[in-house]
C-alpha cells in the first residue's frame, strides 16, 4: 500500500471516529435524564458533576487519571480556548475540544 493511500485511509478513519463521537454526544445530550451540558457550556465559577466521558477509551482513561471520573465534582475556573478547572484539589487545564467530551450536570439545581 502506498504512503499516500495509507494517509488517506487514516484521515478517513479519524473523520469517521470523530463523526461517531459527535453523534454519540448529541444522542446523550438529547436523551431524557441524561447530562445536557458539556464542560465548555458551563459558566466560570459553576460547580458540576461529571456524568459521562464521551471519548475514546484511551482518552477516557487519561481523563480519569487526571480526576475527571464519573460523579467527580468539578469547578470551572476559566473558559475560552483552554479551560481551567478545579478537580480533586488540583487546577487542571484542558483544551476546549477535550472539554466538549466531558458531559456534566449542575449539582446545585441550576439548568
Amino acid at each position: 500500500m502506498s504512503d499516500r493511500k495509507a494517509d488517506h485511509d487514516f484521515v478517513r478513519t479519524c473523520k469517521s471516529v470523530a463523526t461517531r463521537q459527535s453523534l454519540y454526544v448529541e444522542k446523550l445530550q438529547n436523551h431524557p435524564g441524561a447530562a445536557s451540558l458539556d464542560l465548555t457550556q458551563v459558566g466560570s465559577g459553576d460547580e458540576v458533576r461529571v456524568r459521562h466521558l464521551a471519548c475514546s477509551p484511551t482518552t477516557c482513561q487519561r481523563l480519569r487519571e487526571m480526576g475527571f471520573c464519573e460523579n467527580a465534582l468539578v469547578t470551572k475556573i476559566r473558559g475560552g480556548a483552554d479551560l481551567v478547572c478545579w478537580v480533586c484539589g488540583t487546577r487542571v487545564a484542558l483544551s476546549a475540544r477535550l472539554a466538549k467530551q466531558i458531559l456534566v450536570e449542575h449539582v446545585d439545581g441550576k439548568s
